[in-house]
């Protein structure tokens, strides 16, 4: 029986796997956090994915963590990696550039999409961002060219954002800051810390704490990375091609994810 892993793999996991990340969403996930490495022996598994996790690392972290998965890969063994796209963000922008100053209306909207799908998750400095204002818009005009661009999350974000939030009692809240440490520590900062300083360490505490990008791939530059770790064979795929038989069935990639670079490779 093939043996496969799943990195970070958040809500996104089929039960063949072996299914890891830093903050599970389910029982049947494993809590590995990757900055430490891979809690597995030499040629492990037959293929190691990861979707959206590599444009998060710094370049060194990404090269040790790509180091990591070649390691406990067996000889013949495949990588997928599944990055945001930066030369289709590039293309799509200019195109839009393009398009608007022809006097195309609904190219302006997509315009100002495009420059915060470039720039937002890189220097945001709060959850969610731009983007996170852009999609909670009651109407949303270029609606289907960003169903276009991030596929099925689009529709799952704003369902998500229309569910009432759950609502905690005091006794709730306060038993859940005495259970984590962290949490006490951060009210203890919030009572003895001027604004401007509280301000400082929350934003210091979301640009450390992995959701911002630290890097961009395009099919050249990931190529390169995985050619210089030892990997060969790079194929670039698309999220309903692989080398790997029957990859659709494990719904591991949106389908319509248009902004998506995917590349497969072999030990």
């Amino acid at each position: 029986m093939k043996k496969m892993l799943n990195i970070g793999c958040g809500h996104r996991f089929h039960k063949d796997w072996e299914n890891i990340d830093i903050d599970p969403a389910s029982p049947e996930v494993k809590k590995v956090n990757i900055l430490k490495g891979l809690p597995y022996a030499d040629n492990s598994f037959d293929i190691v994915y990861h979707s959206n996790i590599l444009e998060h690392l710094p370049s060194d972290t990404g090269k040790k963590m790509i180091e990591e998965c070649f390691r406990v890969l067996k000889p013949g063994g495949m990588i997928r990696i599944n990055v945001p796209d930066m030369e289709k963000i590039c293309r799509e922008y200019l195109s839009t550039i393009d398009n608007a100053i022809a006097g195309d209306e609904m190219a302006t909207y997509n315009h100002d999409w495009m420059l915060i799908e470039m720039l937002d998750q890189v220097s945001r400095n709060k959850s969610g961002g731009q983007m996170a204002e852009y999609l909670s818009q009651p109407e949303i005009i270029n609606i289907e060219f960003l169903k276009k661009r991030l596929g099925d999350y689009v529709t799952t974000w704003r369902l998500n954002m229309n569910k009432a939030p759950v609502k905690k009692s005091i006794s709730e809240k306060l038993r859940f800051i005495l259970k984590h440490p962290d949490r006490l520590k951060r009210l203890w900062y919030y009572l003895v810390l001027s604004g401007k300083e509280r301000a400082y360490l929350e934003i210091g505490r979301f640009r450390l704490g992995g959701e911002v990008h630290y890097q961009m791939y395009d099919r050249y530059s990931l190529e390169r990375l995985l050619l210089n770790t030892g990997f060969k064979k790079i194929q670039i795929q698309t999220p309903v091609t692989s080398s790997w038989k029957n990859w659709t069935s494990y719904n591991l990639d949106s389908p319509d994810d248009g902004a998506a670079l995917l590349a497969e490779a072999f030990k």
